[in-house]
């Protein structure tokens, strides 16, 4: 359904000639493939923007979607390249040219790509400091530091961790868990209580990954088939 309308969403704003709106709903689409691991489909829809003459922060948008769309196709050292390159080109935000719905383009969000990055690869443990970089930069009990701290979460679960895990799920998840509404960030506890499910019992004493489930699920959070 929301690759429908977004797909919809580019037609409507190329009738009307709107680029702007028409730029973002692409954006959409590219991040779209990248959850559903489809980085043809992202390299296309971010060459052909690319080409274009873009302001700054729209431009590294795209240049982040291209690198998490090159590193899913193996090409590693291309994506750090790209992510490095965004560090320097855009410092201080989005600039006077940018649309508005780029406002919240800035390092942290950069960081989280990178982190991202890491976390495609399936290393977990290189991409939690990131994660907690990009937290850190975020504006307290927004959606995305509730986002950040839902992947802070579900990467000790990656690295068995379960006593970090469930140090953050007490200061910052099961505080949000009511008031910030998001799929997304409801899948991620949901594979952590998953994961955890799943790990071997604790031999003797308190076993950390048993607590995590077990407030996990007491906060209504579901366990994914």
């Amino acid at each position: 359904m929301s690759r429908r309308l977004s797909t919809r969403a580019v037609r409507t704003a190329r009738l009307a000639g709107d680029r702007s709106a028409e730029r973002f709903a692409l954006s959409r689409l590219a991040m779209q493939a990248i959850h559903l691991r489809r980085p043809d489909e992202a390299l296309r829809i971010c060459d052909t923007v690319l080409d274009d003459a873009l302001p700054s922060g729209v431009r590294t948008l795209f240049v982040l979607r291209r690198a998490r769309a090159l590193n899913q196709y193996g090409e590693h050292a291309a994506a750090r390249r790209l992510i490095g390159e965004t560090y320097g080109r855009h410092p201080e935000g989005v600039g006077a040219r940018d649309p508005d719905w780029a406002w919240w383009l800035d390092t942290a969000e950069i960081t989280w790509h990178h982190a991202m990055i890491h976390a495609d690869n399936g290393q977990w443990t290189r991409a939690i400091p990131l994660f907690e970089q990009a937290a850190a930069g975020r504006v307290p009990d927004t959606r995305t530091a509730h986002n950040d701290h839902a992947y802070l979460l579900h990467a000790p679960a990656r690295t068995r961790s379960w006593r970090d895990a469930g140090d953050l799920l007490e200061s910052h998840i099961l505080p949000a868990h009511t008031t910030v509404a998001s799929g997304r960030i409801t899948r991620l506890p949901a594979d952590t209580v998953r994961l955890s499910a799943r790990r071997p019992a604790a031999p003797v004493g308190r076993d950390p990954a048993h607590d995590l489930t077990t407030v996990l699920r007491g906060a209504d959070v579901p366990v994914r088939p």
